[in-house]
């Protein structure tokens, strides 16, 4: 049994008239045509009830740049292209991409075997770091931690959360996924991890920076806002790092996005909850 197949065991029995909760597959990359060799660089998770897709994918060289040098900034952003075409229900963007095997789940909660699954597939996205390990929290986890502290603290109203954080907004240039996980009547909001690389955190602020500023001009959204959950236990090199990528960001952001930094994620949820009042 591969490790793949063990991974899914625990989630995968239909006896007993357990029902399908959904299918998955792992994404592939062929980083070089000529060596042929494939490496997993992502997962999707396709709800069996509603048809909702969900897609995570490696987003910080980590390993790869062990291997293939700076050549692993092509295969970051080969997953980005992926992931949004998966999220428009497309197919693979690229020659060099392909879908392994469909594989079915079973009564699961389908966050958690996407993070299961990623966590014993793509290997290559483990942190390759030349000093103290700290406990890693990525987008997806910051989410849920802030979405769980809001349902239990706060009265949300119904649409305050989007049953699903990616939404298909329709622009000049066509239909783009966008994440956009809160959303009250005037606003748009999301939230990023900065336990990443300066330089992917750079690029993860950029994109969210970017992403709200197309949800709130299409969708005719007068609020914006930013949320950051920054390291705890970083080190002191590490946070000045992090500190100083926020900054250049923070200083570029229109007066109708709220950007707003803890490392507490009950701090956060108080700031989402108070501008979610605002932008009601």
């Amino acid at each position: 049994m591969t490790n793949f197949e063990k991974t899914l065991s625990s989630y995968s029995d239909p006896s007993n008239g357990i029902r399908v909760a959904g299918k998955l597959f792992v994404i592939k990359c062929t980083p070089d045509i000529f060596t042929g060799e494939i490496i997993n660089i992502g997962v999707c998770a396709i709800d069996g009830i509603t048809g909702d897709r969900y897609v995570k994918i490696i987003e910080e060289p980590g390993r790869l740049s062990c291997f293939y040098g700076d050549a692993s900034h092509a295969i970051l952003s080969l997953a980005k292209i992926t992931k949004e075409s998966l999220l428009l229900k497309g197919d693979s963007p690229s020659p060099q991409v392909v879908f392994g095997e469909m594989t079915s789940f079973y009564n699961s909660n389908i966050k958690q075997v996407i993070n299961d699954v990623f966590r014993t597939q793509v290997t290559a996205a483990l942190p390759h770091r030349e000093s103290k390990i700290i406990k890693m929290v990525d987008d997806d986890e910051a989410l849920e931690d802030v979405s769980n502290y809001l349902k239990e603290k706060f009265q949300l109203g119904a649409d305050f959360l989007a049953n699903t954080p990616n939404v298909i907004i329709n622009t000049d240039k066509g239909a783009r996924a966008i994440k956009v996980p809160f959303q009250p009547a005037n606003g748009v909001g999301t939230i990023r991890s900065a336990y990443y690389s300066p330089q992917a955190l750079k690029t993860h602020l950029m994109d969210s920076y970017l992403d709200m500023e197309c949800a709130a001009r299409y969708r005719k959204k007068s609020y914006m806002a930013l949320f950051i959950l920054r390291p705890k236990d970083a080190l002191i090199k590490d946070a000045n790092q992090v500190d100083a990528v926020i900054d250049s960001i923070s200083y570029r952001a229109p007066k109708n996005m709220l950007l707003e930094v803890s490392d507490e994620i009950s701090e956060l949820a108080e700031a989402i909850n108070s501008w979610g009042r605002v932008a009601a």
